[in-house]
C-alpha cells in the first residue's frame, strides 16, 4: 500500500507561530524600537496608531486577513510612519537568523496599513 506524502507545513500554522513570537517579544520589540527612533507619549495619537498596526499585524497573522483601523484618529502621518517602521525595525532585528522573512511579512502588513 502506498504511503502518504508528508504533509508541507500551512502557512497559516507559520504566521500563527509568528503572531505568538510578536505577542511573546513584545516589550523587547518595543524597547529596541524606542532605542532606534525615541519613545512615543503613550497618549498620543501616534502611539495609539503603533498599538493599533500592532493588532492589525497580530490578528492578520493568527486568524487570516484583517482590516486596519484608523478611524477616529488625527495623527501626523511621517510620526507614525516613523513610529511602525521602528517597530518592524525592532521585531527584525530581534528575529536574528530569522529577521528576513520577519521582515519581509510585517513590510506587507505595512504597505496593507
Amino acid at each position: 500500500m502506498p504511503r502518504k506524502p508528508a504533509r508541507e507545513p500551512r502557512l497559516g500554522a507559520v504566521e500563527s507561530g509568528l503572531a505568538h513570537w510578536l505577542t511573546e517579544q513584545r516589550v523587547a520589540i518595543e524597547r529596541e524600537a524606542a532605542r532606534s527612533a525615541g519613545s512615543l507619549d503613550p497618549a498620543s495619537p501616534e502611539a495609539e496608531a503603533l498599538r493599533r498596526f500592532r493588532s492589525f499585524a497580530l490578528v492578520s497573522l493568527a486568524r487570516g486577513a484583517a482590516a486596519p483601523s484608523l478611524e477616529g484618529l488625527r495623527v501626523s502621518i511621517r510620526r507614525a510612519a516613523h513610529a511602525v517602521d521602528a517597530w518592524v525595525q525592532a521585531a527584525g532585528a530581534l528575529a536574528g537568523s530569522d529577521a528576513e522573512p520577519v521582515l519581509a511579512r510585517l513590510a506587507e502588513l505595512r504597505a496593507q496599513f
